[in-house]
């Protein structure tokens, strides 16, 4: 929550954004030899404004030469797959990453699905995925949360237990 507020108020500064990105995707080649499949943030702030125009230059700075870039994930559910929750995810700023991904040459996922409301439990999400998995296009990022073992106060913590099951 702290941090939408910070993006609609104004935005994450650009400097220290690029600064923060620079050193996770440092510690990722570091550790898997490899650079990154694909590029997201947790909870969407990759769409974030001052993260977003940083995240696609340096990606472009890195990687633009490569045969194979990363891609970046845009928060957008596919048409008739949205909702109130999923709505609120995009207006964070998909449509602007999105755009300027797109001017710089930077790939991106074909649709998000996995937008719930994590309510209904695991027949509920079995419906789901079935619907999603019917409608996902090839570079679809389907979006999940499982978890075998939940900590206290993790807020979705059914929810990962119950997708959990399903997958399992």
């Amino acid at each position: 929550g702290r941090a939408m507020r910070r993006a609609l108020l104004g935005g994450f500064d650009q400097a220290q954004a690029t600064l923060v990105i620079e050193r996770q995707l440092d510690l990722f080649e570091a550790h898997w030899k490899a650079t990154p499949d694909f590029v997201d943030g947790h909870q969407h702030v990759q769409q974030f404004a001052g993260i977003r125009e940083p995240l696609v230059a340096v990606l472009q700075r890195r990687y633009g030469t490569q045969a194979n870039k990363p891609y970046l994930r845009i928060s957008i559910a596919p048409p008739g797959l949205t909702d109130m929750k999923s709505r609120v995810i995009a207006a964070m700023g998909a449509n602007a990453l999105e755009s300027i991904a797109f001017n710089s040459g930077i790939k991106r996922a074909n649709g998000l699905f996995g937008i719930y409301n994590f309510h209904g439990g695991t027949s509920r999400y079995a419906t789901l995925m079935t619907h999603w998995l019917a409608r996902a296009p090839a570079g679809a990022i389907l979006m999940c949360h499982p978890a075998d073992e939940v900590g206290l106060g993790d807020e979705i913590g059914v929810a990962r237990a119950q997708e959990f099951a399903f997958l399992a």
